[in-house]
């Protein structure tokens, strides 16, 4: 591969159920049509966090297979479990004698034997129609309480009529761990799932697509987010020893909706962003207040 030049894009707010939602559709559209216009070579590396890539595939299901296939492509997806995420050797007590509504229901979807569980679970990540099981389950939102109530993400369970074939490929990920979480609230027996962050998405793709062998990364992302994307790509490179000898570039994404029916609070209007944005600046120079 010539890996000399990266591209990485990063999500801006899914929708409640885990779909990828209005903005990263919009983001992948503009990338679909880079491609389309070869303004994005097959020989580069292509990093995407999931929400955009699954998006793509509702624009064009074979649009990654190029990437996919000569090994340039890396799809950052939701997390599965970790060595020591779960404890499979009380889940099941656990779930038996659990009053919270579902976890019969789950503990019916474990294999049989102990020694299988964590592994079990994690097939369960994958299953298109797990979710189906615990329709009226309420998912925990994600929450900050330093930061207020516009660092929220809401989290609902999808909707049966909206999915007929079941869930897309890391939406299922995410949904059905989420559903876990819901149900064995004991995090010494499930732990929460690691939150992708800007950094996190910039660190999988240069653990990919190493520094040394680029000189060019183009940033794609939504406008407001686009400076913080470039800011902790640049300080990132710093790090290494690498800022000097890379050109990054960051995408004209142009005029921009904003939409109130998204997950985090703090991506629905500019003001929230801006807002946000402040708070966790400010978090970040007084981290013990």
């Amino acid at each position: 591969m010539d890996q000399r030049a990266l591209v990485i894009g990063f999500a801006f707010s899914l929708m409640p159920d885990g779909s990828a939602g209005p903005h990263n559709l919009k983001l992948a559209e503009w990338l679909f049509q880079e491609m389309k216009d070869a303004r994005i070579s097959v020989s580069s590396g292509l990093a995407l966090q999931w929400e955009i890539a699954e998006a793509i595939e509702v624009l064009s299901s074979n649009a990654l297979e190029p990437w996919r296939e000569l090994g340039n492509l890396l799809v950052i997806a939701p997390p599965k479990f970790a060595p020591g995420d779960v404890n499979g050797a009380k889940l099941r007590g656990h779930l038996a004698v659990s009053s919270l509504p579902f976890a019969k229901t789950l503990l019916a979807h474990l294999p049989e034997s102990d020694q299988d569980i964590e592994k079990g679970l994690d097939d369960l990540l994958n299953e298109p129609k797990f979710y189906r099981s615990f329709i009226g389950l309420a998912l925990e939102n994600l929450e900050h309480p330093k930061l207020g109530i516009l660092a929220t993400e809401e989290r609902v369970m999808p909707g049966l009529k909206d999915y007929p074939d079941g869930l897309a490929q890391y939406q299922r990920i995410r949904v059905n761990r989420l559903i876990m979480e819901a149900i064995i609230q004991d995090r010494q027996i499930l732990n929460d799932g690691a939150y992708l962050s800007t950094q996190g998405v910039i660190q999988a793709a240069l653990q990919k697509f190493p520094g040394s062998s680029l000189d060019r990364i183009q940033v794609v992302a939504h406008p407001a987010h686009s400076p913080r994307c470039d800011w902790q790509l640049r300080h990132w490179l710093n790090v290494q020893s690498l800022d000097r000898s890379i050109v990054i570039k960051s995408g004209n994404m142009g005029n921009w909706p904003w939409y109130d029916t998204v997950a985090q609070h703090w991506c629905r209007s500019p003001e929230a962003w801006t807002a946000q944005e402040e708070m966790v600046r400010i978090s970040m120079k007084n981290p013990d207040s």
